[in-house]
């Protein structure tokens, strides 16, 4: 290798190692409560990676998985991890803007994986007539009591399973005809329920993303109180709500911290397979 391809090598060291205590990021509401992060300023981790070819993303870059396709499967490493940090309880929707980055067929790289397991609930909803109806994930929604528990309150008519494949509680999130930058988050394939979470008191929550289909582009995710106009939420112009204070770090894992010391993470690999003699 040459003198710069050691540089850089020994950067990259020092980059993984500087994020290895600090994998979360951490977003709030603001005064609208409107949680607004892009996806470019999470920190990725194997094959997740911040691209900015694709003209028309918010802040010119976006945030993709360039790894293979994981419909029915989450993958551990590649979570990405994000805290929510709520000043007022209620229910708020989730929402993303996205277009499909690969092919020309809406209903491919559209989707990722998403769970937040200390909220009240998560679920899809979409409303009948003045009630509504919801879908969750499995093997929550395999529980008979839970869906009964559900079906119990005056507002719901009707649960079941999402329709497409769930795992482990995490929901399949879709966009919808994403041929260019669009806002869309739905779950539960053929029906499109729009995503609700219930925050019970204030406080930080923490939001997973897993990797589904590669190449879905995301521009940016929000999360904003369920009767707030789109107009609201939806400004590309918004800016991003950071926390005011530092997030918690996150200890990583030891295999996660020698990988970082010693640069063999998948982008360390190719940067180095790409500038070798």
């Amino acid at each position: 290798m040459r003198f710069g391809t050691v540089r850089r090598f020994f950067i990259g060291i020092t980059l993984l190692l500087s994020q290895a205590g600090h994998a979360q990021q951490c977003f709030q509401t603001n005064m609208d409560n409107v949680l607004v992060f892009e996806g470019e300023s999470l920190t990725p981790v194997l094959d997740w990676e911040i691209l900015s070819t694709e003209v028309g993303a918010s802040q010119d870059a976006y945030l993709t998985w360039t790894g293979s396709s994981q419909n029915n499967n989450i993958v551990d490493e590649a979570i990405l991890t994000v805290q929510l940090s709520i000043t007022v309880p209620g229910r708020y929707l989730m929402d993303i803007r996205s277009r499909i980055g690969q092919g020309n067929n809406t209903t491919e790289a559209n989707d990722l994986w998403a769970r937040i397991p200390d909220a009240a609930d998560m679920y899809g909803r979409r409303p009948d007539g003045a009630l509504e109806t919801r879908r969750y994930p499995r093997p929550l929604c395999q529980d008979s009591d839970f869906i009964a528990s559900v079906e119990a309150l005056p507002e719901v008519s009707q649960a079941a399973c999402a329709a497409g494949s769930s795992v482990e509680n995490f929901l399949k999130v879709f966009s919808a005809g994403a041929f260019d930058w669009r806002w869309s988050a739905l779950t539960s394939d053929a029906e499109g329920y729009s995503i609700l979470v219930e925050f019970a008191t204030p406080g930080v929550y923490t939001l997973e993303l897993a990797p589904r289909s590669p190449f879905m582009l995301i521009d940016r995710i929000v999360l904003a109180e369920e009767s707030l106009s789109r107009s609201v939420y939806r400004d590309v112009s918004l800016a991003e709500t950071p926390c005011t204070s530092p997030p918690t770090p996150i200890p990583l894992p030891l295999w996660a911290v020698l990988l970082a010391a010693m640069g063999l993470s998948a982008g360390a690999i190719r940067t180095l397979g790409s500038a070798a003699d």
